[in-house]
């Protein structure tokens, strides 16, 4: 009877050991150093030969890798950069990639640095020039210059820091925009020590803006720049934005609120020339000549 269970006894004793082998050999692996394999892509500058004419579908297809390879764990900063700014070189006007192939670029699993923000940030700025009226693209593009990068240079940190509040007041201006970013842009302005700019650009906005709740940030935001009452200069930008919407409803009304702002009223037809002689030294003008002492040559 006692020989029946010797088998299966030494059966039991070989799988504990099996499973203590691997448990050992399971911690060694897991000290080793970490290695990601890298997905091809081809570079930026060859994409589109590489494509052989067909950029869009090459496009596509290294799309479809990147959403393979991004968020699987063992995906790399370098390796999804390399795939997302393959696809915007293979087919530029593909709107996603500047936008949630960007963002890939800052979300990668290991090895996300300075250096792939600042390559995101640029294609989120490239993105804008194909995509100009597109509100998040530029937004991005500015929130990644202005939060995400940083220096010890304090010339680098306020160039990008300007890049950023240029970019996201680009944004403001764009159909769909939410207007509550403007009280952002204005304290961007302030940090770079441009008070008349961020007071002048956070009054445009509240002039434009048909947010009830962003119009009460930006009021809140103006009146703390200007040091006066919030209700008394609720009251006065009320009665700006009329005067406002009647010059332009009467010298524009073809054009957008914020494109009237850069256009202005328009030109008179005619104009008096002799205004052009204000404090002005014209040809031919004759002053009052100065009387002067005769000149005495004595005797």
């Amino acid at each position: 009877m006692i020989r029946a269970w010797i088998p299966a006894l030494c059966g039991l004793a070989a799988l504990a050991g099996a499973r203590a082998i691997r448990e050992v050999a399971h911690d060694e692996r897991e000290a080793w150093p970490k290695t990601y394999s890298e997905p091809w892509a081809p570079s930026a500058a060859n994409a589109p030969y590489v494509a052989l004419g067909q950029r869009e579908l090459l496009a596509d297809i290294l799309w479809i890798r990147t959403l393979g390879y991004f968020g699987g764990g063992h995906d790399t900063a370098d390796g999804v950069a390399a795939l997302v700014e393959a696809v915007q070189a293979a087919d530029p006007h593909f709107q996603r990639v500047y936008t949630d192939g960007v963002r890939a670029m800052m979300s990668a699993h290991n090895g996300v640095e300075q250096r792939h923000r600042l390559r995101a940030a640029e294609l989120a700025e490239r993105g804008v020039t194909y995509f100009p009226k597109d509100y998040d693209i530029a937004d991005l593009a500015g929130e990644i210059y202005s939060t995400r990068l940083k220096s010890d240079d304090p010339v680098q940190q306020r160039a990008w820091r300007e890049k950023g509040a240029m970019l996201i007041e680009k944004a403001l201006r764009m159909p769909g925009a939410p207007a509550d970013d403007a009280a952002f842009v204005a304290y961007l302005r302030t940090t770079l020590g441009q008070h008349d700019r961020a007071v002048r650009e956070l009054r445009e906005m509240v002039l434009i803006t048909n947010d009830a709740a962003a119009k009460h940030e930006m009021i809140e935001k103006l009146a703390q720049l200007e040091k006066r009452d919030a209700n008394a200069l609720e009251i006065a930008l009320d009665d700006a934005k009329r005067e406002f919407i009647a010059d332009w409803q009467r010298e524009h009304p073809e054009v957008t609120a914020s494109m009237f702002v850069v256009l202005g009223p328009r030109a008179p037809r005619a104009f008096d020339l002799r205004a052009l002689a204000a404090g002005r030294d014209l040809v031919g003008a004759v002053d009052d000549e100065e009387q002067l002492e005769p000149i005495d040559y004595g005797e």
